[in-house]
């Protein structure tokens, strides 16, 4: 009797056609949920401008305050259940991924509360960075309203990333949708019966809306789901150490990636024309980030940069990242920008083609100890991981 066909029988054009069809379902509604979050982004500075200069200059410098202090570092530390809850989800450990959540939304929260309290002087830190005292204040306005979105954030960002460990993306993209469809209304409205305070809590709001359907399906799901029940408070020291072990690498990798497009920001206003150049930087950059929302989702497919940070995220080194982007962008990429803009005097020319260097020796760091992985090893490392963890927490429920 003939032997049917293995799958590693495919050749690999059929191979690359059926991940793409698998990593399809999962990468088109994210894209479209990353779009609705850079369309809401677009929505309040639209709203800002209409309220005026000073407005717009004030809540565009403290939302990229809030932007680098904040959500880069919540967003990094979240960053660390994409390893344990993807290799958890592969396992069928539904527990080990009940209290991934959980530990994270814990971490998050106890991170905001120091975030919180620099928030509030934010005011004195642009100050010494040379603000104008008009423009610090009414920053600090829009930060201090802004501060309620830290607690959300905290919840809402690890369960994106609880649902999209599983391939579950239909519910983000709806509930994204619908805080879009609420959030235009709403930023209208507050804007104009209590101006800059009203649309940085409208911010705040939308993303609530967005936290609560979530959270709703995520309790609905595991009271129809047939896995075994259980799992959120059996948290152990040692699984407490291994998220540590990767929210302060993911962190810093975070955090240095966002902060360099800032920097570079700044480095644009030191230049000839500097109004006209920042105008400039601005439009680049916010093109960047329209394909970064659909860049974001497809990582896993397309933009190598991506591609390999995924990977190394993935398989649980979210160190090799952060020393390719210290690497890249701080020792090579923003010495070179400097030197090519102000000695060369290549202008804003200087600046973008130091950063593409900075990325293009990032992407070849990864690329080398991709390249070095033994596939197998990391294979049977994960098992082991989760084989161990799901011990650890039977030994736990048995001892209560």
């Amino acid at each position: 009797m003939a032997t049917p066909p293995s799958h590693d029988t495919k050749t690999w054009p059929e191979s690359v056609a059926i991940e793409f069809r698998a990593q399809r379902g999962i990468a088109l509604p994210l894209i479209a949920m990353n779009l609705t979050w850079f369309a809401k982004l677009a929505v309040t500075t639209a709203f800002l401008g209409r309220l005026g200069d000073l407005q717009l200059a004030a809540g565009t410098l403290g939302f990229s305050f809030a932007n680098v202090t904040g959500f880069a570092v919540l967003t990094g530390l979240c960053n660390a259940m994409d390893p344990i809850c993807g290799q958890a989800h592969g396992a069928s450990n539904a527990k080990l991924l009940r209290k991934t959540l959980l530990m994270a939304t814990i971490l998050l929260l106890a991170a905001s509360i120091p975030i919180a309290f620099l928030w509030l002087h934010v005011d004195a830190v642009l100050r010494r960075f040379g603000q104008q005292p008009d423009i610090t204040a009414n920053a600090r306005t829009y930060v201090v309203c802004l501060l309620p979105d830290l607690a959300v954030t905290s919840f809402l960002s690890p369960l994106k990333s609880y649902l999209s460990a599983q391939g579950i993306t239909l519910p983000t993209l709806f509930s994204s949708a619908l805080a879009l469809a609420l959030h235009v209304p709403l930023t209208m409205w507050m804007a104009r019966t209590k101006g800059i305070q009203g649309v940085a809590s409208a911010v705040w709001i939308s993303d609530l809306a967005v936290a609560v359907m979530l959270a709703a399906y995520v309790l609905a799901s595991e009271r129809l789901r047939k896995a075994a029940a259980g799992g959120w408070l059996e948290q152990t020291t040692g699984d407490w150490l291994r998220l540590l072990r990767l929210a302060v690498p993911s962190c810093l990798n975070t955090c240095l990636e966002w902060w360099c497009y800032e920097i570079l920001v700044l480095l644009t206003g030191r230049l000839p024309d500097a109004r006209r150049m920042v105008g400039v930087m601005a439009v680049t950059l916010n093109f960047d980030y329209l394909l970064f929302a659909g860049m974001l989702s497809l990582s896993v497919v397309n933009f190598p940069l991506n591609v390999c940070g995924g990977i190394v995220r993935g398989t649980a080194r979210p160190a090799v990242g952060m020393y390719a982007v210290l690497g890249g962008f701080y020792v090579v990429a923003l010495p070179v920008a400097v030197a090519l803009a102000f000695k060369a005097r290549l202008g804003i020319d200087g600046l973008l083609l130091g950063f593409l260097l900075g990325a293009a020796l990032s992407l070849a760091v990864l690329l080398t100890v991709i390249a070095r992985m033994d596939w197998a090893a990391e294979a049977d490392k994960a098992r082991r991981r989760v084989h161990a963890t799901a011990t650890t927490t039977a030994a736990t429920g048995d001892a209560c």
